[in-house]
């Protein structure tokens, strides 16, 4: 199975995949073959990887997407003659139930930009009124993140580079009014936009506001009072779309501004009905 690991890896690289996706290959390909060892592939079986898989105590989703590397690990096999068959594709996808995204509220938001150093205070603003992703901002192993230049104050519009585009798609992202606010006093020609120290600044930011691990609270907090709450997956992207969505009603614009993937359609009932039109509003008046 190690052999197998290392020829999907490499023929993913050859073809020009992203860093992101082979550390995923990496990660679950090299704990499936941690699990059946020396075995040669023609001799493994649906029944024993079904059982592998549902063993691992991982959420539907997450079952899901091994399932999904392992039918291409299992292809990669076939097409190379060690077994002639495909064994994941006998094994049913989990059901999944799509849970309801977690936003901020208004004063959330209005809370951690009022706490930010401003060094990081961009990169915040820039992920809470245009929803752009972390590694969007901060860039990746391979390539830099966004960049001043980038950034047109002219034509209203941010460049998200394919390079570091999920889906390796380049897209322009409208720039709102409250956003061009924010960004304007800081703004500068060129240069990266997420700072040196950006994850430090922006958890900074996050526990003044009061997000953090719940029970982790130093005697300083705990004398105020302070109950951290954990910080929502994707906090500043769910909320944009979901803020975005009740305010101006318009998904096939949404669908554009996120290089989101699915169609208008998937998107509108993802998002639809989670904030209510007056908190919609009073999110893009947020401003300085």
């Amino acid at each position: 199975m190690a052999e197998l690991v290392e020829e999907v890896i490499q023929s993913k690289r050859n073809a020009g995949r992203s860093k992101r996706h082979e550390r995923d290959l990496r990660t679950k390909l090299d704990r499936f073959a941690e699990a059946f060892g020396e075995r040669a592939v023609a001799t493994l079986e649906s029944d024993e990887i079904e059982e592998w898989l549902h063993q691992l105590g991982l959420a539907a989703g997450s079952v899901n997407s091994y399932r999904r590397i392992l039918i291409l690990a299992f292809n990669h096999a076939r097409k190379r003659g060690y077994c002639s068959a495909n064994p994941v594709e006998n094994i049913d996808k989990v059901k999944e139930t799509a849970a309801e995204p977690e936003v901020l509220t208004v004063a959330e938001v209005k809370a951690i930009l009022k706490a930010a150093d401003e060094r990081i205070l961009p990169s915040i603003a820039l992920a809470a009124f245009a929803g752009l992703r972390s590694s969007e901002i901060e860039g990746t192993v391979d390539h830099d993140g966004l960049d001043w230049s980038e950034i047109d104050f002219k034509e209203s519009t941010i460049l998200v580079r394919a390079d570091v585009a999920k889906g390796r798609r380049k897209r322009h992202v409208t720039m709102l009014d409250n956003l061009a606010a924010w960004l304007k006093p800081l703004a500068k020609k060129k240069g990266p936009v997420w700072p040196s120290n950006g994850r430090k600044l922006h958890e900074a930011a996050r526990r003044k506001a009061g997000f953090g691990k719940p029970g982790s609270e130093t005697p300083k907090e705990k004398k105020g009072k302070v109950k951290l709450k954990p910080w929502p997956k994707n906090a500043f992207r769910h909320s944009y779309a979901s803020y975005h969505l009740a305010h101006f009603k318009n998904p096939a614009e949404l669908v554009v501004n996120m290089g989101h993937q699915d169609n208008a359609e998937i998107l509108f009932n993802h998002y639809r009905g989670i904030v209510k039109p007056k908190a919609a509003e009073a999110y893009w008046g947020i401003v300085p």
